[in-house]
Parts: structure tokens; C-alpha cells; sequence
């Protein structure tokens, strides 16, 4: 069993935010037999498809999955989460990027205390420090916040 799935759904995913993506997700810590990418295209008309199978074949680690189109993130979302086989499943929008050690950490946090859910930071490109003010602590299962 894997330690990770990231699932992220797609539809029209421009190539510079896939480009980014994939790079975020090569970068990882975790190696990358210890976490799958399972990519799920919402029918996409244009070539989304062909780039995400291109992703596929040089990386042992990523699959690829096409439904017809739905129109909203959710039914990917859904298929993703019955696809995946990792401990622990991460959601990713498709122009999104990981931190070299995201996956890593966040996965030895939910071992560690035995968490169900890990919630990390977030933070937008043009403005970094957007929703960091909501993770100011970190706190460990059970903890409350008042």
C-alpha cells in the first residue's frame, strides 16, 4: 500500500499550471513509489487528455482516468477517492503546486498522532501570506481550538 494518493481532477488544464504540477510533485521528498498521482479528467475537448497520458508514461507512479464530463470538480474528486489505494489521499486542484516536502511531512504528521485528517498551509501565488493567518500553531489530534 502506498503512503499517499493525490488525486486531482481536470478540465482545460493549461499547460503551464500542469507543467508546474507535475515538477512540484517530481520534487517530492517522499519517493515517489510511496505515493500515487491519480489524475481524473472531468472530458475535457481539448488535448488535457493527451498531455496527462504523456505524464503517465514516464512516471511509474501516476494514472490517469476520463469520465464524461460532469461539470464540477466533485464527481473527479469522487472517482479519484475510489480509485486510490494510498493510507492517506490529497487533493490537488490542477494548477496547483506541492512544497518539495509537503507530502512527506504532512503523511509523518497523520502517522505520528494518528490523525485522520491533515489540513496544510495554503498560500495563493500573487499573495503569500493569504490563509496563513487561520495556521498560526500546529496542533496534534485531539487538541481544541477555542
Amino acid at each position: 500500500m502506498r503512503s499517499v494518493s493525490v488525486v486531482i481532477p481536470t478540465y482545460r488544464t493549461p499547460i503551464s499550471g500542469l507543467q508546474r504540477l507535475v515538477a512540484s510533485l517530481d520534487r517530492q521528498t517522499m519517493p515517489s513509489e510511496d505515493f500515487e498521482v491519480i489524475f481524473v479528467d472531468d472530458g475535457s475537448p481539448d488535448d488535457t487528455h493527451a498531455r496527462l497520458l504523456a505524464v503517465q508514461r514516464s512516471r511509474p507512479n501516476v494514472r490517469v482516468e476520463r469520465i464524461e464530463n460532469s461539470g464540477w470538480p466533485s464527481k473527479p474528486r469522487n472517482v479519484g477517492v475510489e480509485l486510490a489505494e494510498g493510507a492517506y489521499i490529497a487533493f490537488a486542484d490542477h494548477d496547483d503546486e506541492f512544497y518539495p516536502d509537503a507530502l512527506r511531512a504532512a503523511h509523518a504528521l497523520a502517522v505520528a498522532n494518528d490523525a485522520d485528517v491533515v489540513v496544510g498551509k495554503e498560500s495563493r501565488t500573487e499573495t503569500p501570506s493569504w490563509g496563513l493567518g487561520r495556521f498560526q500553531t500546529r496542533r496534534a489530534a485531539g487538541d481544541r481550538q477555542s
